[in-house]
């Protein structure tokens, strides 16, 4: 238990490394502007697919096509699957810069040059692994969710026989229990979540192979994973506590004033109002680009140690032999 508690410390110092978090910094530029890319690219596209498709069933205007069920339902089908195809991609690129932060960890730790196009060459060939287990993962919480949490609903609820009988409060409070027994297990797999990204990049193993190995691992000592994860997630509330309050009290002394002025002075007072909003903008800005990137630095270095120390303490200890002393013979 000692040694998870330890890491956690640990990571917790290396993620205040400047040099580190200044290649996360760039990292997290570099994702939100592929990122935005991409949105654009996508809302484009999706923009022309309307246009086209309400011309091509001969809509002329929004009001006629809310009055169409069915021109409506292929319209929304067409945006349905846009999205899907869209989040698909953007499940594709998360993988791609959680492997690159993971890489350049592991070469800060090793001590080894920092550099973002050799993370970036070491993680594309697991990202797509690692994207086949977001689905894989995802498609088993959702199927989850319906079997013990959708599907009871809906039946409690009438809407298979077409009744819609109302909810008693004993279905309720059936339904609550069950949400918060959803809630526990989700809870409770935590630290095999914590697993997946690391052993997915540090193992060459497929997608069902990794999910494998994450619980092998975990089965280890899953009391010292489970106080490593509730610790490591007690600490970065409460620092976002902490921001979030003084973000809160920044924005008292810096736009409070300004709004009471503004409300009382009007037009006349807009030049203050929009220097105060300025400063608070700056400040918040200070505040929470610097801890973002810390938060992320600080995930990806305690579960990179976390998955290290899994992997020791899983793996075999090498028997030492008791070597044979010869007697001698007079």
């Amino acid at each position: 238990m000692t040694g998870f508690v330890d890491t956690l410390i640990k990571s917790f110092k290396q993620a205040l490394n400047i040099r580190l978090l200044l290649y996360f910094l760039v990292v997290q530029i570099i994702e939100s502007f592929v990122g935005f890319v991409v949105f654009t690219i996508f809302f484009l596209f999706g923009l022309l697919l309307f246009l086209g498709s309400i011309d091509y069933i001969g809509i002329q205007n929004i009001p006629t096509l809310l009055s169409n069920p069915d021109s409506l339902i292929s319209v929304l089908g067409t945006f349905g699957l846009l999205g899907f195809v869209f989040l698909f991609v953007l499940f594709y690129i998360t993988a791609v810069f959680s492997g690159i932060r993971f890489n350049l960890v592991n070469m800060f730790l090793k001590e080894d040059k920092l550099n973002i196009g050799d993370a970036f060459r070491k993680a594309r060939p697991r990202a797509f692994v690692f994207f086949k287990i977001f689905v894989l993962i995802g498609f088993a919480i959702l199927l989850a969710f319906s079997i013990l949490f959708l599907f009871p609903t809906l039946s409690i609820s009438g809407f298979f026989n077409g009744s819609g009988t109302p909810l008693s409060a004993s279905s309720i409070v059936f339904l609550a229990v069950l949400a918060f027994a959803s809630f526990i297990a989700v809870f409770l797999l935590t630290p095999f979540f914590a697993m997946l990204a690391p052993a997915t990049f540090f193992e060459k193993l497929g997608a069902r192979a990794t999910i494998k190995r994450s619980f092998s691992l975990i089965k280890t000592d899953y009391l010292g994973n489970m106080v490593f994860v509730i610790l490591y997630l007690a600490l970065l509330i409460s620092l976002s506590i902490i921001v979030s309050l003084a973000l809160q009290v920044l924005g008292f002394f810096t736009l409070m004033p300004a709004i009471s002025s503004f409300r009382a002075g009007g037009v006349n007072s807009l030049g203050p109002f929009i220097a105060s909003l300025s400063i608070y903008g700056f400040f918040y800005l200070a505040f929470i680009v610097p801890y973002s990137v810390w938060a992320i630095a600080f995930e990806t270095t305690a579960f990179r140690d976390l998955f290290f120390l899994n992997r020791a303490q899983a793996s075999p200890k090498p028997v030492k032999k008791k070597s044979k002393k010869k007697k001698k013979h007079k």
